[in-house]
């Protein structure tokens, strides 16, 4: 059970000690390999339970025998090990991650939680090469109880694990034939093991007063210690609950939902948020402030998943339970978003009606003259993003460049620099889509700047020096991109473009291959590829991308007909003909497909059916010149 080859092996049963002992008992038969028993119990652990464990047991090891893997993967063991921000600051902070609560006017796309787990299982990778070559065994205990990411982090270890890994992956899990399904499709090898095991007996509740007793204490020594609450947020709200504390028991799924909603791990978020709207709105519907804290993170949530219909629930709500401006004029804000940026369709007029409803809340609300204007300011950038959708992009440019320009003289150096770098940001898109390209690069440049840290930021200005052929620059931007962030395909597919564009066929085929690493299904990827095997020679390399991509999407008639040239060059005749066929069925009026199958149906001796292609492909050509 323990070769070289990935696996994945599934006690199905009753969660209890009979279970667990079963897989103990089976890890203690590994005796050549290198075992782990998770608990991944989220409700008792947390919402990294199983995988912080897994980490932390590797750190003394990666501390004497790789300790340049901890500043590497800084920013995702701060993470999954709180405690490490003692003594492992993270390198290079953004304004995202650093400004204050009042100022965070930017939350992170749900794929920037993604790139932990890419980043980890780098980690992992880097440090085999300093282990023994010894299989590891990593065993489950109450998988279906994981959380989000953590559920992610061990599909895509098993996914990611090449064969020299030496991987075994068990999962302990109650009967679910829906997951069961959907865990069989993580691994080519999959063991099902189904256990009559005995359920535990239901564990006896603990007194209240004692529960009480040990809230106090953990709170006295923990409260204000934000590492310690996050490390001991399960217990804190089991005892709350014990104790008989509603109220501090919502307070801790609210410190739940915060810190997952800051970092971007939004479905995570959601297993404190969702509860804890339920158990607020009934027990504490005058807690007006309180509801609207946790509706704000809810909506942020929601929009990070692009589920806009509950983030439009959550709104409603929100401005259904206040009159009071200065609470308003933001739900207003997010209102209007939905309606203008995430709705589909998009509805314009309702985006500016709410809009406007907020800047009238502003003038109206009894708050300092600099935060209306700041306020104002965040405002207005919206309506420059509709603007921007409107294709009004003149309009939308000297929204931002008039905002940009009262908040610098309204506003201290240092207060808000996160919106202002946003409203920078905001003007270097609209000139990128214009392509005044000299003018959206002056402004990422001056984003950047403001901002020296945010990957993406790098990306961006790196795809307009693409535009304008400075290879060199965009090189630089995009490794800058990837230093700065944990992995994330769409940087490493840019890269690879960029190598391709000057015939670097070898280096673009790497930076391409890394791009599907970290996403498999990257169809511009893999149709990259395949083009720079094809420049390599690499006939069946080329094939094998290109039906990698049809897979994914099988009706772009521009692939099927790349391979069916590919076919045609290796000398397999009916396997072209089969896919031009596909490909006019696809896209009947392009003239050159009708051409290639000419050539494919001359080659199989299929004189009179490659005369009539010849002859439509004329047809199609003249109808082409003279629609133009």
């Amino acid at each position: 059970m323990t070769s070289k080859s990935k696996q994945l092996i599934v006690w199905v049963g009753n969660t209890g000690a009979q279970r667990t002992e079963a897989a103990q008992a089976w890890l203690a038969q590994q005796s050549a390999a290198r075992t782990w028993l998770l608990s991944m119990n989220r409700a008792n652990l947390g919402h990294w339970a199983g995988l912080n464990s897994f980490v932390s047991s590797l750190l003394p090891e990666i501390k004497a025998q790789a300790p340049e893997l901890l500043v590497k993967y800084d920013y995702e063991l701060a993470l999954v090990l709180p405690q490490l921000q003692r003594e492992l600051a993270v390198r290079n902070p953004s304004l995202t991650d650093i400004s204050n609560p009042q100022e965070r006017t930017r939350n992170y796309a749900a794929d920037r939680a993604f790139r932990i787990v890419q980043g980890l299982i780098d980690m992992l990778h880097e440090f085999r090469q300093h282990t023994p070559d010894q299989a590891w065994v990593i065993v489950c205990d109450q998988f279906d109880q994981a959380g989000s990411l953590v559920t992610m982090f061990f599909k895509e270890l098993l996914r990611r694990a090449d064969q020299r890994f030496g991987l075994t992956i068990g999962f302990l899990i109650e009967p679910n034939a829906e997951l069961l399904a959907d865990y069989q499709s993580w691994a080519e090898h999959v063991e099902v093991i189904n256990g009559a095991w005995q359920a535990d007996q239901p564990v006896a509740a603990l007194d209240p007063a004692e529960a009480k007793q040990q809230l106090d204490e953990l709170e006295r020594d923990h409260t204000f210690d934000p590492i310690e609450i996050e490390l001991h947020l399960p217990q804190l709200i089991q005892l709350a609950t014990a104790a008989n504390e509603p109220r501090k028991r919502l307070g801790f799924m609210h410190e739940g939902l915060s810190i997952c909603s800051t970092r971007g791990l939004y479905a995570d978020a959601l297993y404190y948020g969702e509860p804890l709207q339920v158990e607020m709105e009934r027990d504490f519907p005058k807690s007006v402030d309180f509801r609207l804290s946790a509706y704000l993170k809810l909506y942020n949530c929601y929009i990070g998943l692009k589920q806009a219909e509950p983030a439009l629930a959550i709104a409603e709500t929100a401005v259904s339970i206040t009159d009071n401006p200065a609470r308003l004029f933001s739900w207003y804000y997010l209102i209007a978003m939905i309606h203008g940026r995430f709705a589909v369709p998009r509805d314009y007029d309702q985006a500016e009606h709410y809009l406007n409803l907020g800047i009238e809340a502003i003038q109206q609300a009894d708050i300092p003259a600099q935060e209306k204007l700041f306020q104002s300011s965040f405002n207005r950038n919206g309506l420059a993003l509709i603007r921007h959708f409107q294709k009004r992009p003149l309009e939308a440019i000297e929204i931002c460049q008039e905002c940009y320009k009262q908040l610098e003289t309204g506003l201290d150096t240092e207060e808000h620099k996160l919106h202002r770098s946003v409203l920078l940001y905001n003007i270097a898109q609209v000139y990128d889509s214009l392509k005044d390209y000299q003018n959206a690069l002056h402004y990422y440049t001056l984003t950047i700047e403001m901002d020296p840290n945010y990957a993406e930021y790098y990306n961006e200005r790196a795809n307009i020096y693409l535009q304008i052929g400075d290879y060199a620059a965009a090189e630089r931007d995009y490794r800058q991109s990837i230093e700065l962030s944990p992995p994330y395909t769409e940087v490493w597919t840019n890269l690879a473009q960029c190598y391709q564009l000057q015939d670097e066929f070898e280096q673009a085929v790497g930076a391409f291959s890394r791009a599907l690493d970290i996403d498999p299904k990257n169809v511009v990827a893999l149709n990259h590829r395949a083009e720079c095997y094809e420049a390599l020679g690499q006939t069946q390399a080329a094939i094998d991308d290109y039906s990698d991509s049809l897979r994914l999407k099988p009706s772009d008639s521009g692939i099927v007909a790349n391979r069916a040239i590919l076919y045609y060059e290796l000398g397999d005749l009916v396997a072209s003909l089969a896919d031009l066929n596909t490909a006019i069925e696809l896209q009947p009026d392009l003239a050159e497909l009708y051409e290639n199958r000419a050539v494919a149906l001359e080659a199989l001796e299929r004189y009179p059916e490659a005369e009539h292609d010849r002859q439509q492909a004329i047809l199609l050509a003249n109808a082409h010149e003279v629609n133009a």
